[in-house]
């Protein structure tokens, strides 16, 4: 599929692009465009960078059509290499580079969370993952793309209020030691390039177990913990 550049194209066309009806809402596009960018993010494509790079493109540019028929603003996504540069240096002096690494932030009831984006192999409904799964032989295990895979709901081990879980909950698959494990989580936010200086190491303070972190990411004054996932199976 080319560029889809210019606004000749169709409304129709451009949802279409987005997977979405005819009559599809402002809301729907807005939903749509959020869920179309971390499926296809390159950081969660490995084996198919390029791919996965053009079709974040195309989903972008029929998104930001939209909005101008709309007369909304369109947010600006941009999937930056790991090396961003800040202002020029004054002449004779090196340009410091910051190093950025990409974290997926999610919820679990009020606490919100982060992992590894090379972590992470899919997000997946909770409901459609079970519906395909079928009963396991095995307690609190679940077949994903055919891989019998821990299922964890994390709520005890993080001492999060045991709330009844989501209907709309989703399932991060990750691995963990070479093996896929589904961690039920609520809600996933997205996922953002974090400068390296803006992870620390001490997690004092957070609201879940020190003992479950690897670190804080820290930015616009918040704190979010950095799960470690490996720690979950000993729970």
């Amino acid at each position: 599929m080319n560029s889809l550049g210019g606004d000749a194209m169709r409304k129709e066309e451009y949802l279409k692009v987005l997977g979405l009806p005819a009559r599809s809402s402002l809301d729907d596009i807005k939903r749509a465009r959020r869920s179309l960018l971390m499926k296809n993010h390159p950081d969660l494509n490995p084996e198919t960078p390029v791919a996965a790079q053009r079709r974040t493109q195309q989903i972008l540019e029929a998104y930001d059509a939209l909005m101008r028929m709309w007369n909304e603003p369109a947010p600006s996504t941009s999937y930056a290499t790991e090396t961003t540069y800040t202002a020029p240096a004054p002449q004779g002096q090196k340009t410091p580079e910051t190093r950025r690494r990409s974290y997926l932030t999610f919820r679990i009831g009020d606490v919100s969370l982060a992992l590894d984006a090379l972590e992470v192999r899919e997000i997946i409904p909770l409901n459609r993952l079970l519906q395909e799964s079928g009963i396991s032989a095995m307690p609190n295990r679940v077949l994903w793309r055919g891989r019998s895979t821990i299922l964890v709901d994390p709520r005890r081990a993080l001492r999060i209020a045991c709330t009844e879980t989501a209907l709309k909950a989703k399932v991060i698959v990750a691995t963990c030691a070479g093996e896929p494990i589904g961690l039920i989580v609520d809600d996933v936010g997205g996922i953002n390039k974090i400068a390296e200086s803006d992870i620390k190491g001490d997690a004092t303070g957070t609201s879940i177990p020190q003992s479950l972190c690897k670190g804080v990411i820290c930015t616009d004054g918040n704190r979010t913990p950095l799960l470690a996932l490996e720690k979950m199976l000993t729970f």
